[in-house]
């Protein structure tokens, strides 16, 4: 009996050591599979350091600077003064005032998204997701640009543009017991009660130089008054 005691408590130790061997294989077949693993097979460039400079470099108005970090399909497709361009004319439609990146940056492998708040004069505030593509080259990560990215939440194809429609007429303006104070086109205000009432009512004068380039930027008509 102590013979076999013996035995069988050197098989039970064998087991428990062949037990502990398996289980420590499997952990480390599970850790070189794991995505945040740090071995040789997941190890390569990071795409951060680009999309924190470039974000950056947005924010400060920096084109150059976004343009050094295109990638080098965007480079041949868009000329530094071409970039320049689409952000600068999309900035001018907008009446941009300010432009800041709000909220976590989310980078992976082919695109970082994250959220902009841009202040605008005709949109007034406006917050969007930009979806920003990223391609690896022989430089590291860059960016895969077209100009629909030069301003937040245009879709690829997309760009900024506005559409002004003035008013052909002016309204009447009509005293409280519904006589007529004024009336007639811009160019041509008529003024039923007598031409005192042109003071009264207000009239349209001519703009000055300043004032006709910037409504000519929302797009209003220069023969227009």
């Amino acid at each position: 009996m102590r013979r076999l005691r013996g035995t069988w408590t050197r098989w039970l130790a064998a087991i428990v050591v062949l037990g502990a061997v398996s289980a420590a294989v499997a952990v480390a077949l599970l850790a070189a599979r794991s995505p945040g693993s740090t071995s040789a097979a997941q190890k390569g460039p990071d795409p951060v350091p680009t999309v924190r400079s470039y974000v950056e470099a947005w924010e400060s108005g920096d084109y150059p600077a976004m343009y050094a970090l295109l990638s080098r399909a965007s480079h041949h497709a868009t000329t530094l003064k071409a970039f320049q361009l689409a952000y600068a004319g999309a900035a001018s439609t907008a009446g941009l005032t300010g432009l800041h990146v709000t909220g976590r940056v989310r980078v992976g492998r082919t695109f970082a998204a994250f959220t902009v708040d841009v202040g605008t004069r005709l949109f007034g505030h406006v917050s969007e997701s930009v979806r920003l593509p990223l391609v690896l080259g022989r430089h590291g990560y860059r960016v895969s640009w077209d100009p629909s990215l030069a301003f937040p939440g245009l879709l690829p194809g997309e760009t900024l543009a506005t559409h002004s429609r003035p008013p052909h007429m002016r309204g009447r303006i009509l005293a409280r017991g519904g006589q007529v104070l004024a009336e007639g086109p811009a160019t041509h205000r008529v003024y039923p009660q007598g031409a005192d009432f042109a003071v009264v009512t207000g009239y349209v004068k001519a703009a000055d130089p300043a004032q006709a380039r910037e409504r000519a930027r929302y797009g209003w008509p220069k023969a227009l008054p």
